[in-house]
């Protein structure tokens, strides 16, 4: 199971939740369109002043998404299969 961090900056309630769930399943999550601004902007810098290990916060803020999305790590990296038409 996969957790999203939307947490409204509330570093305790990250906390919580990786220590719960594990850090390696929280993925970035923002509530945009929904928030904006200053409030999205808190929604993602928080991971990294939370109080997470520094490894978990960029796994949380990039590596766990490309895991659970399939997606590789390399940079420009090609898809295993073709991409859906549009």
């Amino acid at each position: 199971m996969w957790y999203d961090t939307v947490g409204h900056g509330h570093p305790p309630a990250l906390r919580c939740a990786a220590e719960s769930f594990g850090a390696d399943r929280l993925v970035l999550g923002t509530d945009f369109p929904y928030e904006t601004g200053a409030v999205f902007e808190c929604a993602v810098s928080y991971i990294t002043t939370s109080g997470l290990a520094p490894a978990d916060a960029e796994s949380v803020l990039t590596s766990n998404a490309e895991t659970l999305l399939g997606l590789t790590a390399s940079a420009g990296a090609a898809p295993d299969r073709p991409l859906p038409a549009g």
